[in-house]
């Protein structure tokens, strides 16, 4: 899991986790369990990130396997 990655820990402040119960969307209505697994059990805690967080996610996925500078100590 990404969370668990050097960068995330060195971001910890981008991402948290919430409860479902706790999320709401734009319009005040619940959020879903399918905003977070379109077909898994609904969990109780979820996480969600920053913007920042989003796309430190995506360019580590985009550049880890040919990096040694972004593996896990």
């Amino acid at each position: 899991m990404f969370c668990g990655t050097v960068f995330a820990k060195m971001f910890q402040e981008e991402y948290q986790q919430v409860g479902l119960d706790n999320l709401y969307g734009a319009n005040g209505i619940p959020a879903s369990s399918r905003w977070f697994s379109a077909d898994g059990p609904r969990n109780e805690n979820v996480y969600v990130s920053t913007l920042f967080g989003l796309i430190l996610g995506i360019l580590c996925q985009k550049i880890a396997p040919s990096s040694a500078f972004l593996e896990d100590k």
